[in-house]
């Protein structure tokens, strides 16, 4: 039989597949893709797709969690791009006044003066060995042409012949170590290596452990030492100042970025329910189900016609414990076997009681008490597990008399070996 994972997606079958006398394809009507018949074959990928987009918890357009309903849309004014937010689904519609006052930054050390030799600036080619670049002070390794150093307690060695590129990879992919280091050419060739984090608290130390790579007569230029140069970001919201290690906090369920120090009176955020977008998301829900609903009544299975209709039905009963269905609430209306999305409609219902448009399709509850998305979810999953329960008998064909010879044969050599 036919295995779920490898069916064709729905629509990509050919029209010639289809016997319906009326199909619109055959007509040359409409395009191959909108062959009437739902074949029996691809209706279980197409449904399980759809449980897993939309209804599942961890679906990338889920109807049934609240971010769903919770969009909120940012206007900007004032200094624009110094502040940027990213709202959850708990924060509330808000107005905000920031003002950044300094960035956060890490520790930094840097060489005090060019290391290459004059007029050598850019001949630090990323494959050239340690031992050959041409630094104005060389790396000084010791008796087994080695040069060995610690960063943030962590040690690294590497040998004359290793290329630069390794080394500078081996240090900024460290995990322990988080720091950056790199040469920069466009500003005199000097060596800077940075901590990954910032604040003040932000620590970089350096030392030496066999030949010398930092110092002040060092091939870097770099002292050693332990550098603490952090700083964390000092800003404002809504009049209430606050410091963050990172040029990012959370405030009231909203993650407020800070892109740089603001001047005057900063920037202001005010943030509104996205109604558009939560109808956007829950008109492509219902618009597919639509296509399903349409595709399945015309299927030549029984179980699939059966299933056309409770989704249909599931859109015109009262749902959500609300005392109304998607259909009297009019956020959808219904044509024969389909199931159309009213985008305006839907926009109109969340502003009028967003909470109870929320509940009408999430309401985790039985009976009349179970949501919309809960419900066509409930039938499609059952649907399913039939579609896996008829599979079974014909996946296990092998008979009883099948499953001897298979072991005669496998065992053959030891039943029949003769005695000696």
């Amino acid at each position: 039989m036919n295995d779920i994972s490898a069916e064709k997606a729905f629509g990509e079958f050919g029209c010639e597949r289809c016997t319906e006398a009326d199909c619109p394809v055959k007509r040359e009507e409409a395009a191959p893709e909108t062959c009437c018949v739902f074949l029996e074959n691809e209706a279980p990928l197409r449904l399980r797709d759809f449980v897993r987009k939309y209804c599942g918890a961890f679906g990338p357009e889920s109807v049934i969690i609240p971010a769903a309903y919770h969009v909120l849309s940012a206007e900007y004014s004032g200094e624009t791009e110094a502040v940027g937010v990213s709202p959850s689904s708990t924060a509330k519609p808000c107005e905000l006044k920031v003002k950044v006052f300094a960035l956060a930054k890490e520790s930094l050390a840097e060489s005090c003066g060019s290391v290459a030799i004059r007029g050598k600036e850019n001949s630090f080619l990323p494959e050239t060995p340690l031992g050959s670049l041409p630094f104005d002070i060389p790396i000084k390794f010791d008796e087994n042409n080695e040069v060995s150093f610690k960063i943030n307690n962590i040690p690294f060695i590497f040998s004359a012949e290793t290329p630069f590129s390794e080394l500078l990879r081996t240090v900024n992919e460290d995990s322990e170590a988080m720091v950056t280091m790199e040469l920069k050419t466009d500003s005199g060739c000097v060596f800077s290596i940075r901590s990954d984090a910032t604040g003040s608290e932000s620590l970089l130390s350096l030392a030496n452990s066999r030949g010398v790579f930092f110092g002040d007569e060092s091939c870097t230029k770099i002292p050693e030492g332990v550098y603490q140069t952090g700083r964390s970001a000092s800003f404002e919201i809504n009049g209430e100042k606050f410091e963050s290690a990172e040029n990012e906090a959370l405030y009231k369920g909203i993650t407020v970025f800070l892109n740089r120090q603001t001047e005057g009176a900063g920037t202001g955020v005010v943030l509104r329910r996205d109604y558009e977008a939560t109808s956007r998301i829950l008109s492509r829900f219902i618009d597919e189900l639509g296509e399903i609903s349409s595709g399945l009544a015309r299927s030549r299975n029984f179980r699939q016609r059966e299933l056309s209709g409770k989704l249909i039905e599931s859109v015109s009963f009262q749902t959500g414990g609300t005392g109304c269905s998607a259909e009297i609430m009019g956020l959808l209306s219904i044509e024969g076997d389909r199931i159309y999305s009213r985008p305006e409609a839907i926009v109109s219902a969340l502003k009028d009681d967003a909470a109870a448009l929320e509940r009408l399709f999430t309401n985790n509850a039985r009976g009349l008490d179970m949501g919309l998305a809960y419900k066509v979810k409930e039938h499609m999953e059952r649907y399913l597990s039939y579609w896996k329960a008829e599979q079974k008998p014909d996946q296990s064909e092998k008979t009883v008399s099948d499953e001897i010879k298979t072991l005669v044969e496998k065992y053959k050599d030891r039943l029949f070996k003769s005695d000696k």
